[in-house]
């Protein structure tokens, strides 16, 4: 939780200035399960639910199938949110050779790794594209030239 969830959490909740409070790392409710006997928190066979203390305590709450279904990993939908509703404002960007230039970046590179992700966002990725639009944007508004 603390290099992923936590922080991306933090970061988009006050980039909307919202307040978020992350119920089960409260600390009466981390005092409270540390004080229970290890057993009760450890899955006794391969039918037990996992998680079975956090299952037990939503079972009126949520169906049963959605308490005994595997884990499953999420990501938040960058590529979609830059081919979507922020392309027009990295597009802006990355066409403005100047600000890519004054933020250490090859502007023609940078340009052509735009490119290259909204003609095939899987085969580029998010992250690179993402990432000199965040350093360009950043040095702008600090005023930061390289």
């Amino acid at each position: 939780m603390a290099n992923t969830l936590l922080r991306d959490t933090d970061a988009m909740s006050m980039a909307h200035s919202l307040e978020v409070r992350v119920p089960f790392v409260d600390t009466k409710v981390v005092d409270y399960v540390l004080s229970l006997p290890g057993e009760w928190k450890l899955t006794r066979d391969r039918t037990d639910l996992p998680k079975r203390l956090l299952a037990d305590a939503v079972a009126d709450l949520l169906p049963r199938d959605f308490l005994a279904r595997r884990k499953m990993g999420f990501t938040l939908p960058f590529e979609k949110w830059m081919q979507g509703r922020w392309r027009s404002e990295l597009t802006s960007v990355f066409q403005d050779s100047k600000q890519l230039a004054e933020s250490g970046l090859v502007a023609e590179e940078a340009n052509e790794l735009w490119r290259k992700f909204l003609r095939a966002p899987r085969a580029v990725g998010w992250s690179r594209p993402w990432s000199l639009f965040v350093l360009a944007r950043w040095c702008r508004l600090n005023r930061v030239t390289l």
